[in-house]
């Protein structure tokens, strides 16, 4: 629950159910031109076995690619992974409408069958 200005209405959303290996404070700045630049951090020990990218979506769009540039690092202590991402934006109106989100990457693992020999 929140008011966002003296003249706005109280607003209640219910924001999703976050655990301990999900991506934490999400931040996207517009350049003011033409590219949005993305920040995220994770638990290092998740990122270890699940990679982690940004996806994003204009509005009104179907298509929803993965950052295009992403950059990732840690400081010490190493318990955090902290990522970066920049896309370009096509068109500055847009800016505010898009939808990004930090997730797991559509990764798919193939095991391989294994075969039990006799000695």
């Amino acid at each position: 629950r929140g008011a966002w200005s003296e003249w706005s209405s109280t607003e209640r959303w219910k924001a999703p159910e976050e655990t301990a290996a999900s991506p934490q404070n999400l931040r996207c700045t517009f350049d003011g031109s033409d590219s949005m630049r993305c920040t995220w951090e994770v638990r290092a020990e998740v990122v270890e076995s699940v990679p982690f990218t940004l996806y994003y979506r204009e509005p009104n769009g179907t298509r929803e690619p993965p950052c295009p540039r992403l950059h990732t690092w840690s400081l010490p202590p190493a318990s955090l992974r902290f990522y970066s991402c920049e896309f370009p934006i096509l068109s500055p109106e847009i800016s505010g409408a898009l939808n990004c989100s930090a997730r797991s990457e559509n990764t798919t693992l193939t095991f391989q069958q294994c075969s039990h020999h006799q000695h």
